[in-house]
């Protein structure tokens, strides 16, 4: 699928008493097909460069936005949900919900390897969103 035309809301909060933001998919309020996509995907990348709040510099956020890019780039051609992106302390987390499919979750703990920066894939079942709850109605 092809999120260029997408809309995002974005989010301020706090964590760990430090600014934290979220750009999540619009699209996604009242989404009522949740059944189908019942597996989250976050991909967690630590920033090597950070300012004083832990966000990464501007160096580093065109980084890891292009990591994002190609990720979804290589996503196209797959039936997944593009949830959007936290950044947190140390921390960029690009939210994906998926088909239970074995091939797409072989795809992205593969994937996660590729990044040129420490990163995990955390996928786990989550049928109801409740990973994403405070982020969409």
């Amino acid at each position: 699928m092809d999120y260029n035309d997408t809309p995002f809301k974005s989010y301020e909060f706090e964590f760990d008493g430090y600014p934290a933001f979220a750009i999540i998919n619009s699209t996604l309020d009242g989404f009522d097909n949740k059944a189908a996509y019942p597996v989250s995907v976050f991909i967690g990348i630590e920033p090597e460069q950070v300012d004083e709040n832990g966000h990464p510099s501007d160096a580093e956020y065109e980084y890891l936005e292009a990591i994002e890019s190609r990720l979804l780039e290589k996503l196209k051609p797959y039936d997944v949900i593009y949830v959007g992106h936290t950044t947190i302390p140390q921390r960029r987390e690009i939210i994906f919900y998926i088909p239970n499919d074995e091939s797409l979750i072989a795809f992205f703990e593969e994937w996660g390897t590729t990044t040129g920066r420490l990163t995990d894939v955390d996928i786990e079942e989550d049928a109801d969103w409740e990973n994403i709850q405070a982020f969409i109605d």
